[in-house]
This record gives structure tokens, sequence and C-alpha cells, in this order.
């Protein structure tokens, strides 16, 4: 949790019971974990990040979606900024974070 979150939730909306903060990935903050049914409460701010990746040859990097909505398809890497993170943070981690085997390079301005 951040230092600003001071546990404004103490009840699970699913199911009433007990929220405690539990770490879920290494890579992202604690977030609020229901001890009786496992709902996940996250905390998050909408806001998503996208990034343009140039590679060495000017050849812009796309990755494969690995979730729905869009599953397999060929997009921008990207994804959520966590509450209490920079916008701009969100953008180098979530381009990290994304495996190469999933990576493709396109020519920029190709139609292909």
């Amino acid at each position: 949790m951040h230092s600003h979150d001071e546990r404004p939730y103490s009840y699970c909306p699913m199911c009433g019971g007990g929220l405690e903060p539990r770490t879920l990935k290494a890579t992202e903050p604690e977030r609020l974990v229901c001890v009786r049914c496992g709902f996940v409460f996250y905390l998050d701010p909408k806001v998503a990040v996208g990034t343009i990746i140039r590679d060495e040859d000017s050849r812009i990097v796309l990755v494969r979606r690995a979730i729905e909505p869009g599953y397999g398809k060929w997009v921008f890497p990207g994804g959520y900024v966590d509450r209490g993170e920079q916008v701009h943070t969100a953008a180098v981690r979530e381009a990290r974070k994304k495996p190469a085997s999933n990576a493709l390079s396109v020519a920029a301005g190709s139609a292909s």
C-alpha cells in the first residue's frame, strides 16, 4: 500500500469478508484481498499508458496481446498505471515486462 492509502476499505464488496493487503506480483503495489473469497480490490485509477518503441533499424515494436480483449492481436506495448505511480514510470514498466518472444518489429509507415 502507498503511504497516502490508510486502508480506506475494510470489507469485501462481494462477500463482506475482511480485506488485507497482499503482494500479488513483485512488480506491483500491494492489493487489498478478501480473506474469505479471495476477491482482489483494485484501488487503481483506470489510466493507461502506451509506448511507441523504435528498434535500431527504426522499425516500430509491437507485442501480441496475451489477454482479452483482443487476445492475439498486435498492439503497442502498454497497460494500466498503478495507484500513486508516475505515468512515465508505468510506461517503462509496461514496456519492459512484455516478453521479447511476443514482440514484432515492423517498418514505420508500412501497410503490412
